[in-house]
């Protein structure tokens, strides 16, 4: 079972470059057409001859070490809060300083954001407040939900027919939401 302890040690060991193998997974599926490639590939060559240039090795060496290091490690947290022991996404209230440490662009609104994800982050607070804060979980109730979660338990990836956060009537506030807003 996954339990937030577990996260926390991957996390930590994401920084050391345990995520090294995810992160060349995720670059060589991802498999953006060709004239993005080449795009990026340009894009990228000129941004490190014109710091070489400059003398300005070091901030691309810094910025190429974190992509498989720390950049992985918040973004395992992210996910982990996003989509932890749900089929969809959860629905979180972090505090200040949860909020910049773990999810510094509102990310604590992502049922909202997959909801209605043409809506940008800075104004996903608008629609929490239209569609309610019926299971929002603080970071320490989440905790403790996916320490019991039937998904988490049982060592699935994500929760099947007992999703506690997604039921069906998030379907009927969901259109109700969309009706008011209209």
């Amino acid at each position: 079972p996954t339990t937030p302890l577990k996260i926390m040690s991957y996390a930590v060991r994401d920084l050391f470059g345990y995520s090294i193998p995810d992160y060349y997974i995720i670059v060589t599926f991802a498999k953006p057409e060709r004239i993005r490639l080449i795009n990026l590939a340009l894009f990228h060559g000129a941004a490190i001859a014109t710091m070489g240039a400059l003398g300005l090795w070091w901030p691309m060496a810094i910025w190429y070490g974190c992509l498989p290091t720390s950049f992985m490690m918040f973004f395992r947290l992210r996910l982990w809060l996003e989509h932890q022991g749900t089929e969809r996404t959860s629905r979180l209230h972090l505090n200040a300083w949860q909020g910049f440490l773990l999810s510094p662009h509102k990310g604590w609104y992502h049922w909202e954001h997959h909801n209605w994800a043409g809506v940008p982050y800075y104004n996903l607070h608008k629609l929490r407040a239209l569609a309610g804060t019926k299971d929002v979980m603080t970071l320490g109730e989440f905790c403790r939900y996916i320490k019991t979660a039937p998904s988490t338990a049982s060592g699935q990836l994500f929760a099947k027919e007992d999703d506690l956060l997604h039921n069906a009537n998030y379907v009927d506030e969901t259109l109700d939401v969309e009706r008011r807003a209209a």
